[in-house]
């Protein structure tokens, strides 16, 4: 599985944009957005406008080297695992392979939606290869 991750403080900003709208346009259509929330305020998932954004993940951190893991949901998106409800509470050796399984079931769950009927079909890489090779063949 490949994994494709945009980390807004990294991506460069553009002279001029005031509204950072280069970089909203990246994770906007990002299936999962993982947040690292450190303000001591509510995340709300609406947060990050966007065509997609099904599902955040939000690291909050704690004392004595915790973490507070959380997953806020569209409405549509199916219950996945390893957390479904709630939050967890993380040592921090733990929080990486945690927060990348999270994701793994999260895209999954968020492929299942469509703009149509809120029932998206799950498509294999080889099924999303397969037809990419189609349309080209079309095409030429």
């Amino acid at each position: 599985m490949q994994m494709v991750f945009h980390v807004a403080t990294l991506m460069p900003n553009r002279e001029g944009d005031t509204q950072f709208t280069s970089k909203k346009l990246h994770i906007g259509n990002d299936y999962v957005n993982i947040v690292f929330n450190d303000s001591n305020r509510p995340y709300a998932i609406d947060t990050l406008a966007g065509q997609f954004n099904f599902v955040a993940i939000i690291i909050t951190p704690m004392d004595s080297n915790l973490f507070s893991v959380s997953i806020q949901r569209k409405k549509g998106v199916p219950c996945f695992g390893p957390i479904r409800e709630g939050s967890q509470f993380v040592k921090a050796s733990n929080l990486a392979k945690l927060v990348r399984a999270i994701a793994i079931h999260a895209n999954r769950a968020s492929q299942q939606l469509d703009e149509q009927d809120s029932r998206l079909q799950c498509v294999s890489n080889c099924e999303e290869r397969l037809r990419q090779f189609k349309q080209i063949r079309e095409r030429f």
